[in-house]
């Protein structure tokens, strides 16, 4: 009875030691190579202009995902994305009365599904893109100013989830944050899109005016 209370013991102290290991291992901060790639997942939303949303929010409102999903492929993947409609580069045409390059409603979607793990099935014509036959109309135009995420810190939820702080900068006129000050907080789910080890979007909130942010080129 002795022996069988040692070893009950023993288990219990063991049982103790993995389990406070493993709750170590949970708040140990991300290593450099995850936060710079957490930061590159939520940049493709800042500089969409995305800093105060969550999934629920965008997956209700189908111009949300294709304002998104269209400003995601025009900065990151234009020439793969868009064909250029013949003849419009002339204007003056009727076909050109809706944009002079467009997108696959496909590649569309799987923005969406890469981001928000959203299956997108419904497409429609938003305020700002004309929609017809499986393709999103737009005119080429120049890009403007975006924000990029640096991640400063990260803690692990308990349902497996991330809280991620990050500090926004404009990358027109900054190579990095002008300060360590946090801006954003998003939280992220981990996911894996084509057999790829991602995160998708949960929600993220912005703790400061995008105009309050610091902004200026370093001396």
């Amino acid at each position: 009875m002795k022996l069988l209370s040692k070893i009950t013991m023993m288990f219990v102290i063991t049982m103790g030691v993995v389990s406070a290991a493993t709750a170590a291992a949970a708040n140990a901060p991300a290593d450099d190579k995850t936060m710079k790639a957490m930061g590159v997942f939520l940049s493709n939303f800042t500089e969409c202009g995305f800093y105060n949303t969550t999934r629920e929010e965008m997956t209700a409102d189908n111009e949300n995902l294709v304002n998104f999903a269209i400003c995601h492929l025009r900065i990151n993947a234009w020439k793969k994305s868009f064909t250029p409609i013949p003849g419009c580069e002339l204007g003056g045409d009727e076909k050109c009365s809706h944009g002079d390059h467009m997108v696959s409603a496909d590649k569309v979607a799987r923005v969406v599904k890469k981001y928000l793990d959203y299956d997108m099935k419904k497409h429609a014509g938003t305020s700002q893109y004309y929609y017809n036959k499986g393709f999103y109309y737009l005119y080429a135009a120049d890009g403007e100013q975006t924000m990029n995420a640096v991640v400063r810190k990260v803690r692990k939820l308990d349902n497996g989830n991330f809280e991620v702080s990050s500090s926004l900068f404009n990358t027109e006129t900054q190579d990095r944050p002008s300060t360590d000050d946090i801006h954003m907080v998003s939280v992220i789910k981990p996911y894996v899109f084509e057999s790829k080890n991602t995160w998708s979007l949960v929600s993220t909130k912005l703790l400061k005016d995008i105009g309050d942010i610091d902004t200026e080129p370093e001396d």
